[in-house]
């Protein structure tokens, strides 16, 4: 599959977030896009990259996920949970079609 470009039609998105400066991403806004990735993909897996730098777009392999609770002062008390999602490997340029998508 390396090495090879694989076209496909890109569905409209699916999120209504379109602002950059306040794009947030919640677990169940990652888990839909996924399902929705697998549905249309025959409900097969598929992988997960990471797109950086809109200048000069690369895609990288996400190496693993944690989960950690940060001190946030507005909700007093309780500790805000947060999912990082820390970069692998550097796969190459971002595909053209993936940087369309993104709005790059």
């Amino acid at each position: 599959m390396y090495g090879q470009e694989i076209k496909i039609a890109v569905p409209p998105k699916r999120s209504d977030n379109t602002s950059i400066e306040n794009k947030i991403m919640t677990a169940r806004d990652l888990i839909e896009e996924l399902e929705y990735a697998i549905s249309i993909n025959g409900n097969e897996d598929v992988e997960v990259r990471v797109a950086q730098q809109p200048k000069w777009p690369f895609e990288y392999s996400i190496d693993e996920a944690v989960t950690i609770a940060v001190d946030d002062e507005e909700i007093g008390d309780k500790k805000e949970k947060i999912v990082y999602l820390s970069e692998g490997a550097q796969l190459g340029y971002l595909n053209e079609d993936a940087s369309r998508e993104l709005g790059w």
